[in-house]
């Protein structure tokens, strides 16, 4: 079977394909993988490799906006002494303007703490409001 070859769509953590021949199967994450890793990744070559050193973390306050309510009970405890990430309060002061934010970071980074502040927040000046939120748990399990 030939992944790339296929159409794709998400389904309750499973992936459904429709392959060539118009059979419907369902294949998990890790079949796709192998499937990519037979049709692509042997014929990969690593032409180049670019090793970033560590660098010491970069925190900020928190935003003002977050600091009363809800979040801000959340936010003023122990555990954001120092602030949040730059990242975190970058994505946190644009969610504020009302702009669709995107954040693209590696695991354990900080990302759930933009998208819990922003719904408290969100809940806090609309008490009516409702929060929809889609996990990707299988992903993290993997992770």
């Amino acid at each position: 079977m030939s992944v790339i070859a296929c159409a794709v769509s998400t389904v309750c953590g499973l992936k459904k394909t429709i392959n060539k021949q118009g059979i419907e199967m369902s294949v998990t994450a890790i079949d796709m993988l192998q499937a990519f890793d037979n049709a692509v990744a042997r014929d990969l070559t690593v032409v180049e490799r670019i090793d970033l050193p560590a660098r010491p973390e970069r925190r900020e306050a928190i935003p003002e906006v977050y600091k009363s309510g809800a979040v801000g009970r959340w936010l003023n405890t122990a555990q954001f002494a120092n602030g949040v990430w730059t990242h975190q309060a970058e994505a946190l002061r644009r969610i504020e303007t009302g702009v669709n934010v995107v954040v693209s970071t590696g695991t354990a980074s900080g990302k759930s703490l933009i998208f819990q502040a922003a719904a408290l927040r969100t809940v806090d000046l609309r008490p009516d409001a409702v929060v929809l939120v889609i996990y990707p748990l299988k992903a993290l399990v993997a992770d």
